[in-house]
């Protein structure tokens, strides 16, 4: 079986799982057989498909070795074609020999594309594409550079606000993917990305930036001292308005599990982060939690909070033990953060502290609260959202309503090749306002109140409802990041002639020259038949009535330009 029919499998499997205790539990949509042009999705995760007829290496090029594991080789590699800038990703080079002689470690990597492509969060790494010959399996992902446990290694324990902001946006993933019905199962300091995205900054600037913020102890100590941004000096408002250029994403999901009706069972994960109910082999979303408290443990003293000298022991001090808050590495230590961690290693998983209740804990809201590094007493973000409103995306009036197909083409070119100033500030936007009731998505409430605290009753609550549920392309009730980060960008760059060509290419997966009716079909929807009056339908939004006759290029970008 190759791997895309295995993800075919997994992704239609039935789940009838709950998330217990949460009650931001997101109701699953995508399943659901379309039964009008209506009903048409427009996921990002539609447009992570094989390549067929393609090859990772006609695609991508290597820059650099990036480390090995047990099936393969992972690189950063450099798209050949990027559209209207360069693209830098990681790929992962998987060996099928190696791996078939694991038919656990084969469901590991069928696994985690399927789940990355169910997830859009900007905490969360991204896949883009995956390829298959007959030796290899090749992951194509965003790059997100260092990790923290590289972080902690080049420089020793965190400051424990850099392990606020760090852990803030750990949590913020979290809570999302466990709403989604994901347990990850392997959270650790290797698979949390810490990396600098300013590209305008060379290495030294990042490095002299982190060796002054771990060494200046008069800078961290008022960070953590200071009731609010605007008790900061200058020094320290440079350092914190600073900091949000450095990315953290939840790498790594395949060892994840899809939570269904039955509790998880067997020994997965890194042994000093494994939580009690793991070790007693019967486990729930509660393990993630578990270990985040580990790894905020590491972060802070060093090593973990349960050692020993074998697995065995290891697992005796973890469901015996307490966790010892009185190290003389954490005498410096905020109470709230120390309550936070006790609460987080809670033997009892049912009294453990969750990931959306984590985040509302007075570690995060005491002080300077890390959500509000992104918007604090910034105008950007004000004028972020006045463009977007005044724009054509955000004609409340509907007037220049999208086909479905120009959806999904913008889609797929936003996804791939949006600027990186735009996803920036998109992630600012997103991070103010998942800021709001739940902490980890933009629901309609939170966007009406905050666009009209922007205009003050220039606009009614009834437009700016239309204007969200514009936005809010595949109907799931959340204004999700993809499509913010849609929202925010140039189409007229989008839609160059470079980017546009990109995008037939992707859509035309026999590399025949156009684009058939079957072809666009595979996309519209990906995990099965789609019914013929419906795409009929779809195809007539743009003027195509013969289901025989292909889209040339040509036609291709005069639709999108219309």
């Amino acid at each position: 079986m190759g791997i895309s029919e295995c993800i075919n499998k997994c992704s239609k499997e039935e789940d009838n799982s709950q998330t217990p205790g949460n009650p931001y539990f997101i109701e699953e949509t995508d399943s659901i057989v379309p039964q009008s042009i209506i009903d048409i999705k427009v996921n990002s995760g539609n447009f992570v498909i094989q390549r067929e007829n393609a090859k990772a290496y006609d695609i991508y090029e290597k820059l650099q070795f990036l480390g090995e594991g047990s099936f393969g080789s992972v690189y950063k590699v450099k798209r050949k074609k990027s559209g209207t800038r360069e693209i830098i990703r990681a790929l992962k080079e998987i060996s099928k020999e190696k791996m078939c002689l694991n038919e656990e470690s084969s469901e590991e990597i069928r696994n985690e594309i399927s789940v990355l492509k169910s997830l859009d969060h900007p905490n969360i790494m991204k896949i883009y594409e995956f390829y298959e010959d007959n030796e290899k399996m090749y992951l194509i992902t965003e790059f997100c550079g260092g990790d923290a446990g590289n972080l902690q290694d080049k420089y020793g324990v965190l400051p424990e606000f850099l392990v606020k902001y760090i852990m803030y946006q750990v949590f913020l993933a979290v809570a999302f993917f466990h709403a989604n019905k994901i347990v990850h199962t392997d959270i650790k300091r290797e698979n949390v990305s810490f990396f600098y995205k300013d590209n305008s900054k060379d290495q030294n600037y990042v490095d002299n930036f982190l060796r002054n913020l771990f060494q200046d102890k008069e800078v961290t100590e008022e960070l953590m001292e200071a009731g609010g941004m605007e008790n900061l000096s200058e020094n320290s408002l440079k350092v914190v308005r600073e900091l949000t250029n450095f990315d953290v994403k939840i790498l790594d999901f395949g060892s994840a599990k899809r939570r269904n009706l039955s509790k998880l069972s067997g020994i997965t994960g890194t042994v000093y982060y494994c939580s009690p109910e793991i070790v007693n082999n019967k486990y729930d979303f509660e393990c993630d939690e578990w270990a985040c408290g580990v790894m905020m443990y590491i972060l802070l003293v060093g090593a973990p909070p349960f050692e020993g000298e074998t697995e065995e022991d290891i697992f005796s001090k973890i469901l015996k033990d307490e966790v010892d808050l009185n190290k003389k590495e954490l005498n410096n230590i905020s109470e709230n953060c120390k309550d936070l961690i006790k609460g987080l290693l809670e033997k009892d998983a049912k009294k453990r502290i969750k990931a959306f209740q984590a985040l509302k804990h007075p570690f995060f809201t005491s002080g300077i609260s890390i959500g509000n590094l992104f918007k604090g007493k910034y105008k950007e973000n004000n004028e972020i959202l006045k463009d977007l409103y005044c724009s054509k995306t955000a004609d409340v009036e509907n007037k220049n309503k999208n086909s479905k197909f120009k959806e999904m083409v913008i889609a797929y070119i936003s996804l791939n090749f949006s600027e990186e100033d735009e996803e920036n500030k998109a992630k600012k936007i997103f991070m103010e306002m998942a800021g709001g009731d739940n902490h980890f998505l933009i629901r309609k409430k939170t966007f009406v109140q905050r666009m009209n605290n922007i205009y003050k009753g220039k606009y009614s609550s009834t437009d700016i409802e239309k204007l969200f549920d514009r936005l809010d392309e595949n109907k799931s009730g959340n204004l999700e990041y993809e499509e913010l980060i849609r929202a925010l960008s140039d189409k007229k760059k989008l839609l160059s002639d470079k980017n546009l060509k990109e995008a037939f290419d992707f859509f035309d997966q026999n590399n025949n020259g156009s684009i058939s009716w079957n072809e666009i079909a595979k996309i519209v929807y990906p995990n099965g038949e789609i019914d013929k009056s419906i795409m009929k339908e779809f195809m007539e939004e743009i003027g195509q009535k013969d289901e025989n006759k292909e889209i040339s290029f040509e036609e291709f970008k005069n639709i999108l330009r219309k």
